[in-house]
């Protein structure tokens, strides 16, 4: 089942984030809404937790049927990420050879490149090495882990509701404490990605029996809940009001959902979905594509004796920060148009040779394992029933 308008959202968000990571102060860059991002990966979250629910808790109610998922999920995610960090070990070689201070440095050490391969680096405190925008993935994995887990120890809708709130109560708990009373605003955590998923689980749990019929209901409260994303884009919440965030892009998913306003039909638009469908290409090939720029402004100061380094002060969060400028508002701005292509044109093609196939292989394999364990289990007399019955 595909749920469009979410997909468009997903397609929307994934620029979003993208053009918010290009440190260049061209035209949109210093625009509160652009600075203030970082929450958009809530959506992302509760979007996953919502439809990993919807498509997958049948089949991970048995074990062969949560193992199939698990290597489903890590069909889709691992490979590419393989991919953009074969690509960052070769930027770190060259490096190696032309940089003064080195090739294996800063966030792409030799250290953390292990955590990177196993999908655990922000379990154990890399998060933001190599491919930086990856450190989700090693969160979203421990949440299919848990989902499966969960899904393996209920039998009841009531017991799912009753695990998934613990789990999301726990999560949240723990990164209000990480958020605490200070200004902390993009905390990388595991506590923070299962918050999101595990809301988004309990919302697909609330929307199977209230999906919106109306079109002209649906329509206002589309217009309802992009009016409170657009706020909560310039509000900059901190802290216990950091959680407003989960509430606005809640509603946002359960109103979308429905796929029946006229703000969906604009959003099932042939060029967005293609932005939805090609959104988690977008996401992981921009982090690359951010770091090799950085290299290229590093390496054209140094044989070209030129400066692109500028320090300033953020007009939002008052702190110094380093960005890369040409000394011209036009040449930012074609900086920024360029980037823009080179990440929808490589995404393109990373979604067709690479996410593509793989995602569809590792979707084959999973259905194979799973009829391999079924006929396993049916040797050893295995099958029966078990669980927390709720």
């Amino acid at each position: 089942m595909r749920l469009q308008a979410l997909d468009g959202w997903r397609g929307l968000a994934c620029l979003l984030v993208a053009v918010h990571h290009l440190q260049v102060p061209h035209a949109l860059y210093d625009q509160r809404w652009l600075q203030n991002a970082a929450p958009m990966l809530e959506l992302f979250f509760i979007i996953s937790g919502f439809v990993v629910s919807l498509v997958f808790a049948e089949m991970a109610r048995t074990p062969r049927g949560a193992a199939a998922f698990i290597l489903r999920m890590l069909g889709r995610i691992w490979p590419l990420h393989m991919v953009m960090l074969g690509s960052l070990v070769i930027l770190a070689l060259l490096r190696s050879v032309f940089a003064e201070h080195g090739g294996f440095t800063d966030q792409m050490t030799i250290e953390a490149l292990g955590a990177q391969v196993l999908l655990i680096q922000t379990w154990v405190g890399v998060g933001l090495s190599w491919n930086y925008p990856a450190w989700t993935l090693s969160t979203e994995l421990a949440a299919y882990l848990m989902f499966a887990g969960l899904m393996l120890v209920t039998r009841s809708r009531a017991a799912r509701i009753i695990g998934a709130s613990a789990l999301a109560l726990l999560a949240a708990t723990v990164f209000l404490n990480e958020l605490g009373p200070r200004e902390h605003y993009n905390i990388i955590s595991l506590a923070r990605t299962l918050t999101g998923f595990f809301i988004g689980f309990l919302l697909r749990e609330a929307w199977s029996g209230a999906r919106l019929h109306s079109a002209a209901l649906a329509t206002v409260l589309e217009l309802a809940a992009v009016i409170g994303v657009i706020w909560t884009l310039n509000a900059r919440l901190d802290g216990a009001a950091y959680f407003l965030n989960y509430a606005i892009f809640g509603f946002t998913v359960i109103v979308f959902a429905s796929d029946r306003g006229l703000v969906s039909r604009a959003l099932m638009w042939a060029p967005i979905q293609w932005l939805g469908k090609v959104s988690f290409s977008i996401y992981m090939v921009h982090g690359v594509i951010t770091l090799y720029l950085v290299q290229a402004f590093w390496a054209a100061e140094r044989f070209l004796g030129a400066s692109f380094q500028v320090s300033r002060v953020n007009p939002w969060t008052w702190r110094n920060e380093l960005v890369f400028s040409f000394g011209s508002g036009l040449a930012d701005d074609a900086m920024l148009v360029f980037y823009f292509i080179l990440v929808l044109a490589s995404a393109t093609l990373v979604y067709r040779f690479i996410e593509a196939p793989t995602r569809a292989a590792a979707s084959a394999f999973s259905v194979q394992i799973s009829q391999d364990i079924e006929r396993a289990g049916r040797q050893l007399g295995a099958g029966r029933p078990f669980g927390w019955r709720g």
